[in-house]
């Protein structure tokens, strides 16, 4: 019953993804027009794709898109979207890591960006769907913009996804960082009682961090101070606390901060 919710569930979002963007495209009414003259859109396929990490230290999170591509396919085997099937495409991108080496396969002048001008310029893609990393995606939003390509379900907490006037075409779809921030100090709270605040200096560089425009800054700042402070204090809580639930959250928490921190890479 609940692989048959979770099925249900995938594939509601897989062609959510696609809608977000074939509303304004006239697709979803079955316009023969609106398909003969939109890019990766014919009478019987849809063409989108993604830019992940295939190879390298990254590659632990491959299942991810691998998952998409599996619900991508059953959705095919029972009709498709408005008739059409969907071809997923996916490109190894190393997590934009390629020119450290690290174990990437593909090819140590393989960026973010020049995976995904193969994807509009050589695939003619007609949405990145599920493209993976912050930094990386916030490297392309501009690209994607000017070539009118819509960027869909961005695999990211940030809140850089959440600026409809600037990018329009640009949706998340996991929650922010902020929001899962609040839930953590709401468990916090719930459990041990009110944590204690920081510091109104350190307050106002976290700040200045999390919402700086300037990619660079983000990236060092996250690396040098955020998961640094986020490792300490994960650390601290698992060392100290008795709780199995909470003890395996800070673990799994840990874990994946642990390879931020050492790649500053959100």
């Amino acid at each position: 019953m609940f692989k048959g919710r979770l099925r249900r569930s995938m594939t509601l979002l897989s062609v959510a993804a696609l809608a977000l963007g074939m509303v304004s495209t006239g697709l979803l009414t079955g316009s023969a027009n609106a398909a003969n003259s939109t890019p990766g859109v014919t009478a019987k396929t849809i063409t989108i794709g993604a830019t992940v990490p295939l190879s390298g230290v990254a590659v632990s999170y491959a299942p991810v898109s691998a998952a998409a591509n599996a619900v991508f396919t059953w959705v095919n085997a029972h009709g498709g979207v408005n008739g059409r099937k969907i071809k997923f495409i996916r490109l190894d991108d190393c997590y934009d890591l390629a020119a450290y080496g690290l174990g990437c396969t593909a090819g140590a002048s393989v960026t973010t960006l020049s995976q995904t001008q193969v994807l509009v310029a050589q695939d003619h893609v007609f949405a990145t769907v599920g493209s993976l990393g912050t930094a990386a995606q916030d490297s392309v939003r501009s690209y994607l913009k000017t070539n009118g390509v819509p960027q869909l379900f961005v695999n990211s907490g940030s809140i850089d996804w959440n600026d409809p006037k600037t990018y329009p075409d640009l949706f998340g779809y996991q929650p922010s960082y902020v929001a899962e921030g609040k839930i953590f100090a709401k468990y916090i709270k719930a459990r041990w009682g009110r944590p204690k605040p920081c510091g109104e200096a350190l307050r106002a560089l976290l700040i200045e961090i999390i919402e700086a425009p300037e990619v660079y800054k983000k990236i060092v700042g996250m690396q040098m101070l955020v998961e640094g402070l986020a490792m300490g204090a994960f650390a601290n809580g698992y060392r100290h606390n008795a709780d199995p639930l909470a003890k395996r959250l800070f673990q799994l928490v840990m874990t994946d901060e642990a390879f931020h921190h050492k790649f500053g890479k959100i």
